[in-house]
């Protein structure tokens, strides 16, 4: 692959190709932009600081210093233009804005800033998802705002179906959470608001404005109630001091005395262990082992190794490398928000037992909370467990509406990710819908038309003499039609083909991960 160092250098066309400039800012593309160091100076302090204390690449004659940036020609190109004293770029569509708009927060060019959100929010009309989108992207809360309140108040502009753009790649599945559970709230007064809106600085509804609700980031304190979502509070863990009391009395050490130390990230908490049993059990653990290893103050005869993991981690690695994980101490059982450290730890020392030991106690989860399973899954990229978690969740009666459950993982999960859990929801409901209009269309003979092959009606045998599955809807159904008059056989094999038909239709929906 060619880097800026192999590629072909270019050259900018006017007025970035003079030759009497100070500078030369050079694109990840190999393009260079002849500039002058005051103008970037007095319209970004970066650019200012950058030039105070760093020190650019020099050019080949050695007099004129070349900035190497990440940003491309065509990117930068429209950048400059924006900070120059010269006729600003055209930026027609939201994208561009959107690239220019990231490049001058980065630089913190003020007046550029100002220029393009203001650009930015006259997409909103018409395009408000993206302006959203792009909004959340960007960290800016008040154009994210004004762009979901026009959403709310003109939902004919979004797009169908369901309510998603390509700029939403960009941004948190919970960003995309706040802005639909944000809209399942009342408008008061709708439709002043929606005339309101339509009024530049008109103020936004009491509820768009509270203190605590943000759509960029969570605010712990926000109006979204605890019942919209799940608990999500901190597991409660013992203090360090004791995780490593308990360690050291486990009795692993009884007979086989340690001999070397792992100390947590905290610096204070050390951990006893045995280096053969890291060896077998975390093979990349022992290279870390062979490159720092430094003596104890406190027992010379055992040498430290520090480690980047948290006490609580820490623990929870090593009860894995001895064969105890099943055995959690109470204190710091498996809370599914350490499902995702302990994982990336694992791949880190190389721990494979260890990381299908937390896939079967994933996937043991998903009855209790599969919505969180779900986006666990998609970070540790554990599709089978993610497709099985979502498959729970959509006939999970305990989740009558799954677009108001919020998980924690959610703000670490793009939105599409949480874009595929809705669709496949709508999809998967839609095909059990059309299972149960066949299946209500359908209706059985009376039991006059069976009485001479054998068999029970309701009325002449009161058990039947094996436990069977009746579906309530095809027993409302039939009894609607015939009353008491039906014949139970059938019925048990009419709701043994819905129950085969409707496992079969959501088997047919497939839940996309792109």
């Amino acid at each position: 692959m060619l880097t800026n160092e192999t590629l072909e250098v270019a050259y900018a066309t006017h007025p970035f190709d003079n030759t009497d400039t100070d500078l030369i800012l050079q694109s990840s593309d190999a393009v260079q932009f002849s500039v002058y160091k005051v103008i970037l100076s007095l319209a970004s302090p970066v650019f200012h600081d950058m030039f105070v204390l760093g020190s650019p690449i020099q050019g080949p004659s050695g007099d004129i210093p070349i900035l190497q940036l990440p940003e491309s020609s065509d990117l930068l190109d429209k950048f400059l233009r924006l900070v120059y004293p010269i006729e600003n770029p055209s930026l027609v569509k939201i994208s561009d804005v959107a690239d220019a708009l990231e490049v001058s927060l980065k630089y913190q060019t003020l007046a550029v800033t100002i220029h393009l959100s203001s650009l930015l929010r006259g997409f909103i009309d018409d395009s408000p998802l993206a302006v959203f989108a792009v909004s959340c992207r960007l960290d800016l809360e008040f154009e994210a705002k004004m762009a979901a309140l026009r959403i709310a108040t003109h939902p004919e502009t979004l797009p169908r179906p369901f309510q998603y753009v390509p700029e939403m790649d960009h941004i948190s599945a919970a960003a995309y959470f706040r802005l639909r559970w944000h809209l399942s709230t009342p408008l008061a007064s709708s439709k002043k608001r929606s005339k309101a809106s339509q009024t530049p600085g008109a103020p936004l509804p009491a509820h768009w404005t509270r203190k605590h609700f943000s759509f960029v980031c969570r605010d712990p304190n926000d109006c979204i109630p605890v019942s919209a979502g799940i608990n999500v509070a901190a597991p409660s863990v013992s203090p360090v001091t004791s995780l490593a009391t308990e360690w050291l009395d486990s009795g692993l050490f009884l007979h086989h005395p340690a001999d070397i130390i792992l100390r947590s990230s905290d610096a204070g908490t050390d951990f006893i262990a045995h280096r053969i049993i890291l060896s077998i059990m975390a093979p990349k653990l022992v290279e870390t082992i062979a490159s720092s290893v430094t003596p104890s103050p406190l027992n010379p005869d055992l040498p430290v190794v520090e480690t980047s993991e948290t006490p609580q981690l820490l623990y929870m690695l090593l009860h894995s490398c001895y064969g105890t994980s099943l055995r959690f101490s109470e204190n710091v059982a498996m809370d599914m928000a350490q499902f995702i450290p302990l994982v990336r730890a694992a791949k880190k020392y190389d721990m494979a037992g260890t990381i299908e030991w937390a896939r079967s106690n994933l996937q043991g989860r998903i009855s209790v909370a599969p919505i969180r399973v779900y986006f666990i899954a998609i970070l540790l990229a554990w599709t089978d467990v993610a497709r099985a978690a979502a498959q729970f969740a959509v006939i999970d009666s305990n989740i009558p509406d799954m677009a108001k459950v919020y998980v924690p993982e959610m703000e670490d999960v793009g939105a599409k990710s949480y874009y595929n859990l809705l669709q496949y929801d709508s999809a998967v409901k839609s095909a059990i819908q059309n299972v149960v209009d066949t299946y209500n269309a359908r209706t059985l003979r009376s039991y006059e038309n069976y009485k001479h092959v054998g068999g029970w009606s309701t009325n002449d045998t009161p058990l039947l003499f094996k436990i069977a599955k009746v579906s309530l809807a095809i027993l409302e159904r039939e009894r609607t039609l015939y009353g008491s008059d039906v014949y139970l056989p059938r019925l048990v094999e009419e709701s043994q083909n819905m129950d085969a038909a409707l496992q079969t239709a959501i088997a047919q929906v497939e839940l996309a991960f792109s």
